[in-house]
């Protein structure tokens, strides 16, 4: 089940009993079924990992060690400033946030702080090619030397 379709539909799902299991998709930060599905009969399983310790058993990447070897290679090849390109703004507020895009950011700015890293930001709503073109101009432009991107419209 993906966040699109709600906690009354899980619990629809749950109520008709009709189903031995649950996976929920695209957990947010503060997402909604996760308190149904700590109450819940039947067994469920997180893709994403929301804000809160749960008794639900989660699946994810370790977004916030990924964070932490992303500013240590980037300390380590003398890397002080950089561009963090963000996808769009609103997914890493949206709901309580997408966890995997919070936790990353989160992770980079707290080891950036460690390793003396000043990052820049810049986040697009377009998945165009204007958007990767402007940010390459912006890039260019700056005292940045290294750029790290989290969305698809520089991939």
């Amino acid at each position: 089940m993906t966040e699109e379709t709600g906690d009354e539909q899980l619990r629809s799902i749950i109520d008709t009993g009709m189903v031995d299991g649950v996976a929920l998709m695209d957990v947010t930060m503060n997402d909604p079924r996760i308190e149904l599905a700590q109450l819940s009969s039947i067994p469920l399983i997180s893709i994403g990992h929301p804000m809160n310790e749960i008794n639900v058993p989660c699946i994810d990447t370790d977004f916030i060690e990924m964070g932490e070897m992303i500013m240590q290679t980037l300390c380590r090849n003398g890397h002080s400033r950089i561009l963090f390109a963000g996808g769009k703004e609103i997914d890493y507020e949206r709901n309580g946030g997408a966890n995997y895009l919070i936790r990353l950011r989160a992770s980079m700015h707290d080891a950036a702080a460690r390793y003396k890293i000043h990052i820049d930001e810049e986040f697009t709503d377009e998945d165009d090619f204007d958007a990767a073109e402007n940010l390459l101009e912006r890039f260019i432009s700056s005292e940045n030397t290294a750029i790290v991107t989290q969305g698809g419209h520089c991939s």
